[in-house]
């Protein structure tokens, strides 16, 4: 099982993928996401968002937004602004 990444900002989908694992900065703390995560919708903090794929670490960073994790399978985060 894997996760389809999403991130977004105003401007544009900046990424749109399937991962193994994500680390996000949320305002409560980092959190890794796996296949099969609770549904959850937080607030998203400054930092960065890194994810897996086929053993590969990439990542944006972030300032802000929201984070939507759907059904243990989807996460979307709608960043204020990302590079």
């Amino acid at each position: 099982m894997k996760l389809k990444l999403e991130i977004i900002t105003q401007e544009e989908q900046l990424y749109s993928d399937i991962v193994d694992q994500v680390i996000i900065p949320t305002a409560q703390g980092e959190i890794t996401v796996l296949p099969g995560h609770i549904s959850l919708f937080t607030k998203l903090d400054v930092g960065e968002v890194s994810f897996t794929q086929k053993d590969k670490v990439e990542g944006f960073v972030v300032s802000g937004g929201f984070l939507d994790i759907a059904s243990g399978q989807v996460v979307t985060i709608m960043a204020d602004s990302a590079i």
